[in-house]
């Protein structure tokens, strides 16, 4: 049966199968290297894999790591495409170790190289067939499948028998680079029967220390060759003061107490009471606020541009919005908002020193210190005068600043007492611009500001 299968039925192992059916669930989702992250940080394996095979292993966990972020940088990432890339790079991780210290080292011949100690052990050295294992072989004719012993023509089996002592030189090359990381002591050894041939290595060395002159030693029941240079024990042993290991224990928090509930941030378009006068309706909303949106759209555009450009980037701003298509006259609203931007009692208003879609967040007195957080059209600062203008799409026009509908006036009550807190020596005046009309009404500050304070806030 198959390992998962098996798991999944079990009910001993939850932690390890809660583990996979996260990882499981993430696979398709996060890039390799934040999977690998997760694995090591989220479900601490890092700790445990240096745990069980101590701190050497930080150093693999850091070359994945890498090579994750490099196959990142050139590819799409995909934990497939990641294992793919893996299985066709070759990585070698140095871990060069202080060789005065007591640690040791269990490395392959391969990852070996370039390092060194004064003791190398090579553990098993007997068993060395020299087998071509591969089922296709590379010729100058191209790849072939390898046939039966029995029935290999003799072309293959020649290519065969070139490959095999390319393999026996490879290994000898391979067998020098495992005896020269050895300072002093080299240790070879081997267990069981050495097989017939002469490529185990155990072998190939027996025989070289006979013909330097190594000679028979026992201790206890254990015999060996011995072939040595000089003083084998040279040099003092050296003993290492480590520091002692320091226990901490995690810091006490108290309790601060219950930690005050965030109060919501209002929209000043959001304070209640009507946006419209009685009328306004016969005309659906979405439209109607997709009107408003392109009004403003080109009003804040508009101006920055050449006025001969203005029915040429209009048309670039309408194709680039989905919404504008469901307003039937926007070509009215373009020649409306045209209108607006040349009329020379409005020059100021769309003149560059007005400021255009200004953010502004503050504590608003009138409403218990909530907080606003809204977007004023334009903002104009002229002397010791801060006006305030917000644009309404309106269709129909309230005669006085008395009969503008509520929500509007709480709306512009929040701006006033917000920029009240930014200009405190300047004065503070509201205004809407009608856009259909072209109407610039000067609001009453005790009109918006009595309006504010009549406000439910939610």
């Amino acid at each position: 049966e198959y390992l998962w299968k098996v798991l999944r039925e079990l009910t001993t192992h939850p932690t390890t199968l809660s583990v996979l059916n996260d990882l499981r669930s993430q696979a398709d989702f996060l890039r390799p290297y934040d999977l690998i992250q997760r694995v090591l940080i989220r479900h601490d394996m890092r700790k445990r894999l240096v745990e069980r095979l101590g701190a050497e292993a930080d150093d693999a966990l850091d070359a994945l790591l890498a090579q994750a972020l490099s196959y990142e940088q050139g590819v799409t990432p995909s934990l497939t495409g990641f294992l793919h890339w893996m299985e066709s790079d070759d990585v070698e991780v140095k871990r060069q170790i202080d060789s005065a210290s007591d640690q040791i080292r269990v490395m392959t011949v391969h990852g070996s190289k370039g390092l060194e100690a004064p003791i190398v052990i090579m553990p098993e050295t007997t068993a060395r067939n020299n087998d071509f294992k591969a089922s296709i072989l590379m010729s100058d004719a191209g790849p072939l499948w390898k046939m039966n012993k029995s029935a290999q023509p003799k072309s293959q089996h020649d290519l065969i028998e070139r490959k095999k002592h390319d393999l026996a030189l490879e290994r000898r090359r391979l067998l020098y680079v495992a005896m020269t990381r050895a300072e002093k002591w080299l240790i070879v050894c081997g267990a069981g029967k050495e097989k017939e041939g002469k490529e185990a290595w155990h072998e190939v060395i027996s025989n070289a220390m006979d013909h330097v002159g190594a000679f028979d030693e026992a201790v206890g029941d254990l015999s060996f060759k011995r072939f040595q240079m000089f003083d084998w024990n040279a040099g003092d042993v050296v003993t290492i003061d480590r520091p002692k290991i320091q226990h901490v224990s995690a810091p006490h928090f108290e309790i601060i107490g219950t930690v005050p509930k965030r109060t919501k941030t209002l929209s000043p378009s959001d304070l209640g009471g009507a946006k419209a006068l009685p009328g306004e309706n016969g005309e659906e909303q979405e439209v109607a606020l997709a009107r408003g949106r392109l009004t403003h759209r080109l009003l804040e555009h508009l101006p920055l541009h050449p006025q001969n450009d203005w029915r040429q980037i209009a048309a670039s701003l309408m194709a680039a919005d989905r919404d504008v298509a469901i307003i039937p006259d926007r070509q009215t609203v373009v020649t409306t908002v045209i209108g607006l931007l040349v009329n020379p009692t409005l020059r100021d208003l769309f003149g560059p020193d007005a400021l255009s879609e200004v953010d502004i967040t503050a504590d608003v007195p009138a409403l218990g210190q909530q907080r606003i957080h809204g977007s004023i059209d334009r903002l104009l600062i002229k002397g010791s005068e801060v006006h305030c203008v917000d644009f309404k799409t309106n269709k129909i026009v309230p005669e006085t600043a008395e009969k503008t509908p509520l929500g509007i006036l709480r709306q512009m009550g929040a701006y006033i007492q917000s920029l009240d807190q930014i200009y405190p020596d300047h004065k503070v005046i509201p205004k809407i611009l009608w856009t259909s009309t072209g109407y610039l009404m000067d609001l009453p500050r005790d009109l918006v500001i009595s309006a504010l304070q009549d406000t439910s806030s939610p």
